[in-house]
C-alpha cells in the first residue's frame, strides 16, 4: 500500500473535479433523451479522485469502474450502436487512465513539480490546443 500525502496541491485538483460533476449532473434533465449518457459521465468523475486518497487499492479501482458502469449498464440496454459504442469507448477510456495511474503510482502520488499545482495547473490551460 503506498500512501498518498493529501496536500493542498492534490486537493485543488479534487476541487475542481467535484465542480465539473457537478456541472455536468446539472445537464442531466436539460435533455432527458441523455440522461443515462450523463449520468454515467458523472460517475465516472471519480476516476480522478485518486489524488485524494491515502493510498491506491485495486479495491478502490474496482469500485470507481463500477460505479460507471452501473448507468452504463442501462445506456447499453438501449440497444443503440451510438450509445452501445459511447459506453465501451468510455468504459475503455478510465480503464486505460486507471491503469496508468496505478502503473506509475510511485511517480504520480509525489509532486515533482517546481511551482505549485495552484500555479501550475492554470498556466498550462490551452497549451494542447
Amino acid at each position: 500500500m503506498l500512501a498518498s500525502k493529501k496536500t493542498d496541491d492534490k486537493l485543488l485538483m479534487l476541487r475542481h473535479v467535484q465542480q465539473a460533476a457537478g456541472d455536468i449532473r446539472a445537464l442531466k434533465n436539460k435533455e432527458p433523451k441523455f440522461s443515462l449518457h450523463v449520468q454515467t459521465l458523472a460517475d465516472g468523475f471519480g476516476i480522478f479522485s485518486w489524488s485524494a486518497l491515502p493510498s491506491l487499492e485495486d479495491e478502490w479501482k474496482d469500485e470507481t469502474l463500477n460505479a460507471i458502469n452501473f448507468y452504463g449498464f442501462k445506456v447499453l440496454q438501449l440497444k443503440q450502436e451510438p450509445d452501445t459504442n459511447w459506453q465501451k469507448a468510455y468504459i475503455d477510456l478510465a480503464k486505460s487512465f486507471l491503469g496508468f495511474v496505478f502503473s506509475n503510482k510511485d511517480d504520480v502520488l509525489q509532486w515533482k513539480g517546481q511551482a505549485s499545482a495552484a500555479e501550475f495547473f492554470p498556466a498550462q490551460l490551452g497549451k494542447s490546443e
